[in-house]
């Protein structure tokens, strides 16, 4: 996040959330202005609410990473129309290309990963609060879109599967993928694990992979 006044507001954010250890309570605009000493104006003239907040400051900072140079090979994604998204310009979500009817996300799990372990006090309290459960709602509609598409590349134009398995497929894996976050936060108490990964930081992609091969079939079926 660049030096400006909605990074302040962010920043400001951040740590009072991880300062404030109570699951009951949320962190106010109230309490945003009153430790900036700003008026009230100017949040709103940034964000709608926290959780307009919430939601910036992870996808503002995502943008950032998707930016580099290791994801110029991969195709940028911003959040699908039908969810009237506060930020329709800032891409998400990096898919690698189809190779040999494969694809390797192993890059981008990599650096979700990397970003939310960059902020763990912040983001264990966002995506385990109760009273940040919204947040947790949001990426689940953010990223099924997503996780739609690449079931329908791997199904390729020579295949086909029913809408309601496709459906059922990418609600379980985004569950799955979105949810392996606060799996981590709540049970193991600690940061994801980056280390000795390699192997599987594609896993995902790779069960679909084989999940599909299962049930898609051929159109002249």
């Amino acid at each position: 996040m660049k030096n400006s006044t909605k990074s302040r507001i962010a920043n400001c954010f951040i740590q009072l959330v991880v300062e404030l250890t109570d699951p009951r309570k949320r962190v106010s605009t109230t309490d945003i202005v009153k430790s900036l000493g700003m008026d009230r104006k100017s949040f709103y003239r940034h964000f709608e609410n926290t959780s307009d907040l919430v939601i910036w400051i992870f996808r503002s900072e995502l943008a950032e990473i998707l930016s580099s140079p290791e994801f110029e090979s991969h195709h940028l994604e911003c959040p699908d129309p039908s969810l009237h998204d506060a930020y329709p310009d800032l891409p998400f979500f990096a898919r690698a290309p189809l190779i040999d009817g494969k694809i390797d996300q192993s890059t981008y799990s990599k650096a979700i990963c990397t970003m939310v372990n960059g902020k763990p006090e912040y983001y264990k309290r966002i995506l385990t609060y109760p009273c940040y459960l919204d947040f947790y709602y949001y990426l689940l509609s953010l990223f099924q879109p997503s996780i739609k598409s690449i079931i329908e590349l791997l199904i390729g134009p020579d295949h086909t599967m029913p809408d309601e398995e496709i459906a059922f497929l990418s609600e379980y894996h985004t569950v799955a993928y979105i949810g392996r976050l606060q799996y981590w936060y709540v049970m193991k108490r600690s940061v994801l694990p980056e280390d000795n990964l390699e192997r599987v930081w594609n896993y995902s992609c790779d069960a679909l992979k084989e999940t599909i091969e299962r049930l898609a079939l051929p159109k002249d079926a």
